[in-house]
């Protein structure tokens, strides 16, 4: 018997589902595969080797920013210290092996201050510390430095407005049990030694420079002090290492306002880096401030500083340590990794078989390579990189995407996600926010009613119509009063028996509170008291007229469901206030009237995905559809689009092509929603 050799060229089908392993009338049988594993459908037609790593580029700078890859551990310590030793801290400090820690000690009671030295039996960890010495410091209350050879001992002193500087000399570098006695130099800014507060200090590694953070009034008031002082991060140049005698004035940057409790900061190691707060400036020469480009700067870093609170980096930049008030005589002492280290993830972008791209993703950019060569110049601009502000340090990590054709999709499920187009060339890029054609719905506050009309369905299946009829109104009239979920109709209200506007729409038409609809889930006869859903945001009064009515805009997305069981449609458009059009999921049983009590309204849904409820945190594009997995709302759920209309999650009447949902409460599958694949969706 004679064998049949068949060449195939084209895999655009990717693997396909066994079912249709006989189909030869189908052109996606010519065009699949049977099993597809370790490897990449190319939209060209061919297949290429799954990801791995790959050459990118030679290290040939230290801007952390764009090429280098560093620590990062995953271990967070809470050490809680009491007594008078630990209450107020005001600045920490390390040495530089992390075997003593320093602090600032404010007192209980706004009293004298001190600097309080602890021990750690096994360096850089909080659980081993141990207080070992107290020295007086009286005028200091301030940010702590420590000189880098350890002999001299910084505070900042802000009381009464002005700079002054609180140094104490250690006999024994280290030591705090050798302190002499502390002595005050007075700081001036532009020629003056007032109208500003000075909050922290820092050395260059040499102590010829000192950098200050102070707070600088508007109006050069030192006394009126008050959330919109600017803040400056200020460079003076020394006469000699930590000699405050004759010392110049040079570069500062602003960091924000005082309201943003930004009160210390840190270098790193090689002062290539300044971390303030929950930001991060990168200078481009070591401790110069004339170098800190602020396009460099970031203010996406999610970590549980509470920015007023002393904070220290340590000199490898793998961990931060902060202190965080526990009670009036406990602090926190925390250790957490350095979430201010950026983090990376690299993406192979197939565009063309001629033009392939490793895209890096780091917080708030993008760097396109190409040929293991940085592509510049992106967009026609200065800049070697792509902008991609919702794209935040910590989302990294756990970031995925897909691509098709010319677009890269980014998901995480605390970012909308991010849609990134290659344009006419190399450098030309683009990054939205994703727009959906439709978003589904759900209803995480479900409220069911009983409206007190009839209503009539112009067919039972497919794309209908209903029609209220016997609806009891209101329109324009004035009511009495109101609270954030409650409304008083007027007395004369067409309203005699308890809930009998449940499920109407009621509209605030003038008046305190205008423009605002909402649901009636109940009314008292009574009292004239209607009950709304969800709360007024601006509470109505007696100057606030309303109308009631069956449909308002608002309606869309609403359930009309026949109680006998036959019959459920959601409403995709509001014609009239007694028209609207619907599209059924459960065919309706005939097109009779039906009457009050018979059927029920659903309401409540909203948008499945959003900033409040979190967004997809996995996607793939299979067999025509783009997937969504796992909202931070909905861990459990996957989504599909409709067929061949990616960005568009409209179930409609649940067709063949329509989009679909799928969700479970096994655990499984909620890790699976964590990163789809063409295997995992089988």
């Amino acid at each position: 018997m004679s064998r049949i050799v068949t060449v195939q060229s084209n895999f655009t089908s990717g693997e396909v589902d066994p079912k249709i392993n006989a189909r030869i009338d189908l052109q996606q049988y010519y065009n699949g595969l049977q099993t597809a594993k370790n490897v990449t459908i190319l939209p060209q037609g061919g297949v290429t080797r799954r990801d791995g790593s790959e050459f990118v580029a030679e290290v040939t700078t230290n801007n952390y920013e764009t090429y280098s890859l560093l620590p990062f551990s995953n271990d967070i310590q809470v050490s809680s210290v009491t007594g008078t030793e630990f209450i107020g801290q005001e600045g920490i400090w390390f040495k530089p092996d992390g075997t003593e820690m320093y602090a600032l000690n404010s007192g209980s009671s706004g009293g004298n201050h001190y600097i309080e030295q602890f021990s750690l039996s096994s360096p850089w960890d909080l659980s081993t510390i141990t207080h070992t010495v107290q020295s007086p410091n009286s005028t200091g209350q301030g940010g702590l430095s420590i000189s880098h050879d350890g002999q001299y001992v910084f505070v900042c002193g802000n009381a009464g407005g002005f700079g002054n500087i609180s140094l104490t000399t250690l006999s024994t570098a280290w030591d705090l049990s050798t302190a002499g006695a502390s002595v005050t130099r007075q700081l001036s800014y532009n020629g003056s030694t007032s109208g500003f507060r000075s909050y922290s200090i820092n050395f260059n590694a040499d102590g010829t420079k000192a950098f200050f953070l102070i707070s600088v009034d508007a109006t050069g008031s030192t006394t009126n002090v008050d959330s919109n002082d600017e803040m400056r991060l200020v460079e003076y140049t020394l006469a000699s290492a930590y000699n405050f005698t004759g010392e110049t004035q040079g570069s500062e940057i602003n960091v924000g306002v005082r309201g943003d409790d930004r009160y210390y900061f840190n270098f790193a190691s090689d002062g290539s880096k300044i971390y303030i707060g929950q930001r991060v400036y990168v200078l481009t020469t070591p401790y110069n401030l004339s170098t800190a480009s602020a396009s460099a700067e970031s203010t996406a870093f999610d970590n549980p500083v509470d920015d007023g609170y002393a904070f220290y980096v340590r000199n490898d930049e793998s961990h931060y340590y902060y202190v965080k008030d526990a009670s009036a005589s406990v602090n926190n002492l925390v250790a957490v990794p350095n979430v201010f280290v950026p983090k990376f993830k690299m993406v192979h972008f197939e565009f063309s078989v001629d033009d392939s791209y490793m895209l890096v993703l780091t917080q708030e950019r993008m760097y396109v390579f190409k040929n293991g060569a940085l592509v510049t110049g992106i967009n026609g601009t200065s800049n070697d990189y792509l902008e991609i502000s919702a794209l935040r340090n910590t989302y990294v990590d756990t970031l995925n995407f897909t691509q098709a054709a010319d677009s890269l999709i980014l998901a995480h499920p605390d970012m909308h996600p991010q849609f990134i187009q290659r344009g006419a060339g190399d450098s030309n890029w683009t990054v939205t926010d994703l727009t959906f054609a439709y978003i589904p719905k759900f209803a995480y506050t479900l409220n069911i009613d009983d409206p007190q009309y009839t209503i009539t369905p112009s067919d039972v299946t497919g794309n209908i119509t209903f029609t209220a009829s016997s609806v009891t109104t209101e329109t324009n009239n004035l009511a009495q009063g109101g609270t954030s979920t409650t409304i008083t109709f007027q007395n004369s209200t067409n309203y005699t028996s308890d809930n009998q506007c449940a499920g109407l729409h009621i509209e605030l038409v003038s008046g305190t509170g205008s423009g605002q609809s909402r649901h009636i889930t109940a009314f008292n006869s009574t009292t004239k008291i209607a009950t709304v859903f969800p709360a007024f945001i601006t509470t109505p009064d007696n100057t606030t007229r309303y109308t009631v009515e069956a449909f308002k805009p608002d309606s869309v997305d609403e359930y009309i469901v026949a109680k006998n069981g036959f019959g459920r449609a959601r409403i995709t458009e509001v014609v009239s206030a007694t028209l609207v059009k619907a599209v059924t999921e459960i065919p309706f049983f005939d097109t009779n009237a039906i009457t009050s009590g018979n059927w029920e309204l659903e309401y409540g849904y909203e948008d499945t995905w959003s900033d409040a409820r979190g967004w997809p945190r996995s996607c793939v594009f299979h067999e025509g559809r783009l997937f969504l997995g796992g909202s931070k709302s909905r861990p459990s759920t996957l989504w599909s689009s409709r067929v061949a209309d990616f960005f568009n999650f409209d179930p409609g009447e649940q067709l063949d092509d329509s989009a679909l949902l799928a969700h479970t409460h096994r655990r499984a599958a909620s890790r699976n929603c964590d990163r789809l694949t063409p295997t995992s969706l089988g």
